[in-house]
């Protein structure tokens, strides 16, 4: 047989479009089904949560959005241009890997699996400079230009070898397909212009941003004691390392947010490849309009980022047969190591994409257990670093996990894990009826922090199979999404942890709708779909408003005057206390803060707790036989200064007992404070005229008779506060 033309080969590479559906009930059992149980699903959960015109109203209206300053959106242009840089970096690094996806993908889908595994390239080098102690900002930008530069002609290289694949030919669009076009176009504006804001994310200014930045101040990966947070895994955090060193917090932003859209795009992606092209769209919106999707995108977290490795793992799984099975397993160990390097949940979308491969094999034999067992050692190399990391730090590899295994270091409190589990999971132990009403709890927003969740997955998820006929594409899916949300509901009713599970529920949603059966119900679901899109970006937009994430872009505020505002999700900031620290301070004053975890914006050394672990403060004065003794020891650990800032003081300490010192610790601290604290500088704030906060810079100086002490704000208004709540 001769030489096959590469027009021959690309049409074989191709997806394959699905033949046209035909349901397999009859028609009236699925009109009355889908229409019953939707219409009961809708109904409940907008009764519970209907859209109020005189909250949602103000926040559409364009008015308020324009016109916007050219300086500032000029400015918003270069933090554009930093994180385009970062993304396209990423996807030409990923070049390197190119011959694990090139055959028979389209030119999207090499774009997509290109910008995950250029994501990991980028990842694991950054890594390894953190452990080296090169973590600068030359040797960063150097070894990402080279990881490009190379991926780059790889890249063309096997484009010419393997040309990309014709994408299906596409159906017509309806009325309802543009419209959908439409929204998502406006929701994916909305997102970019949050993430060209500061940041104001509470767990990014605790520890997505501030681990990074302080692995940069200090040039190298550390320990970071009183932060359990900084213990999690963090292959994203090094990703937000060079984005700080590439463009400042705005450039992780973007990232981020490029990861919420990647991961729509894959959705859609997938969509395409197993039901054609009015299905991709259907599930990049079902994913993409989800609030809880649309906020995470706005800020430097893990989430988005999560959800595109799982994503891409799923995506890889299902590619894996024939002559590439290998490399494309070898790409699913990757992604599912950046998966759980990103995060411990990221276990579950692994455990998920394992099914999904089974699923689609229909086999499990020594072959299988072969394949499963090769992904997974590439998945374990991937998250490694991290568990290694732990294991010398904490002597526990998932710390702060099974500290009942492992126990907890001198530097722990098991009390205080527990609540950290006790808040994340949002839940106490197992019963069975709580557990078969989960989805519905979630859905009507009486789980915590579920507010606003789109009521579509569980009004059509459970009738998908009466809309459609048996498909070899959709088993893999609910593999994959029943292991997700299994794993899920079993361990925490945080909605945003289930993000990983989204997109394959989308694409098995709009698998379900295509085809030409039952026209008419599919029409109308399609229809009610898309007013529920609105609703959900309605809500986006009321939280985008009210956190005035375009002040700062459009160039109603300075990033000077919008960071010390208190504003929803953003409280008692202490921003002005860090950027006078930051402006007037050597490079070597170390500082102690005292009520606040956030410290991002801190570029000095400092000493600060999260809300789940022992405070420095207390443990100190705690170790000290007096005022004198306490100052000593703090001068032997560096520290030059201090920042207290109250109200954050007064509800960290009301919530979750930060300051928990005995009566000796307290006088000893009282005592340090009349001798050795000389307050350098402080703000106050104030909301409609009344006192909201204080924030002060205090020195630690040496005891010098006749000085007359600072007002003491710790005890007269931080304590006094808190034991009368108490």
């Amino acid at each position: 047989m001769g030489k096959k033309s590469r027009k021959e080969k690309r049409r074989e590479a191709a997806p394959a479009a699905l033949p046209p559906a035909t349901s397999r009930f009859p028609a009236w059992l699925a009109w009355a089904a889908v229409l019953g149980w939707g219409g009961l699903v809708l109904h409940s959960h907008y009764s519970a949560l209907p859209p109020q015109s005189q909250v949602v109203l103000p926040a559409l209206s364009l008015s308020q959005y324009l016109p916007a300053s050219a300086a500032a959106v000029g400015r918003s242009a270069l933090l554009l241009l930093s994180g385009a840089v970062f993304t396209a970096a990423a996807v030409m690094a990923g070049g390197l890997l190119s011959r694990l996806f090139y055959r028979g993908s389209t030119l999207l889908e090499r774009g997509l699996f290109s910008f995950g595994a250029g994501l990991a390239l980028l990842s694991l080098s950054f890594t390894a400079l953190g452990f080296a102690g090169l973590l600068y900002k030359w040797s960063v930008l150097a070894c990402g230009a080279a990881l490009a530069g190379f991926g780059f002609f790889v890249h063309a290289e096997a484009g010419r070898r393997e040309p990309p694949a014709q994408s299906p030919p596409g159906e017509p669009l309806s009325a309802a397909d543009t419209l959908l076009l439409f929204l998502l176009a406006g929701v994916l504006a909305m997102n970019l212009a949050a993430a060209l804001g500061p940041e104001i994310f509470y767990d990014a200014l605790v520890y997505h941003l501030a681990a990074p930045a302080g692995y940069n101040l200090a040039g190298g990966i550390e320990h970071i004691p009183y932060n359990l947070y900084s213990n999690l895994p963090m292959a994203h955090g090094m990703l937000y390392s060079a984005a700080l060193f590439l463009g400042g917090d705005v450039c992780a932003k973007l990232l981020n947010f490029s990861a919420g859209l990647f991961s729509a795009l894959a959705a859609f992606a997938l969509g395409r490849r197993l039901y054609g092209r009015r299905a991709g769209i259907w599930a990049a919106a079902l994913f993409y309009c989800v609030t809880h999707v649309m906020v995470s995108s706005w800020s430097a977290g893990t989430d988005t980022l999560l959800t595109l490795f799982s994503a891409l793992a799923l995506f890889s799984a299902l590619r894996a047969e024939g002559e590439g099975r290998y490399g494309w397993l070898a790409l699913a160990g990757l992604m599912a190591g950046m998966a759980m390097g990103t995060k411990y949940t990221g276990l579950f979308p692994v455990l998920g994409a394992g099914a999904a491969y089974i699923a689609r094999e229909r086999r499990f034999d020594r072959a299988m257990i072969r394949e499963l067992a090769f992904t997974g050692l590439i998945a374990a190399l991937v998250v490694s670093p991290w568990l290694a990391k732990n294991w010398a730090y904490k002597g526990n590899p998932v710390y702060p996990f099974m500290t009942s295994v492992f126990g907890a270091d001198p530097l722990s409190s098991p009390e205080k894990i527990k609540g950290f589990l006790a808040e994340t999971r949002q839940m106490e132990g197992f019963e069975l009826k709580r557990w078969l009403l989960h989805p519905w709890e979630v859905t009507m927003g009486r789980a915590g922090n579920s507010e606003f969740f789109s009521p579509l997955f569980l009004a059509l998820l459970p009738v998908c199979f009466l809309l459609a006929a048996p498909s070899a594409a959709a088993p893999p899916l609910w593999a994959y999404f029943l292991t997700v949300w299994l794993t899920w509901s079993l361990s925490s009713s945080m909605v945003r942890f289930l993000m990983p599970a989204l997109p394959a529920a989308g694409v098995l949603m709009a698998g379900a709708l295509s085809g030409r059966s039952l026209s008419g119900l599919k029409g109308a679901a399609r229809w009610a779909m898309l007013a529920s899109f609105c609703v959900s970006a309605a809500w986006g937009a009321v939280i985008f408003h009210s956190q005035g994430r375009h002040l700062v872009p459009l160039g109603y505020e300075t990033r000077e005057e919008y960071l010390p505002k208190t504003r929803p999700f953003h409280s008692y900031s202490s921003w002005r206390a860090y950027d006078y620290i930051n402006r007037n301070l050597p490079a070597d004053a170390k500082v102690l803060v005292i009520g606040d975890a956030r410290t991002f914006y801190l570029e000095r050394p400092h000493l600060a707790s999260s809300v789940f672990d022992l405070n420095p403060a207390v443990e100190l004065a705690s170790a000290s036989r007096g005022g004198g003794e306490l100052y000593s020891r703090l001068r032997e650990a560096g520290v030059t200064h201090m920042v207290l800032n109250v109200a954050e003081a007064i509800r960290l300490g009301r919530s979750y007992r930060t300051l928990y010192w005995d009566e000796a610790a307290r006088r000893t601290f009282y005592e340090f404070w009349d001798s050795h604290a000389v307050e350098v500088q402080g703000w106050t704030e104030a909301d409609e005229g009344r006192f909201s906060n204080r924030v002060a810079v205090y020195e630690i100086a040496e005891a010098r008779p006749g000085r007359p002490p600072a007002f003491n704000l710790l005890r007269d208004v931080v304590m006094r506060a808190i034991d009368g709540a108490g």
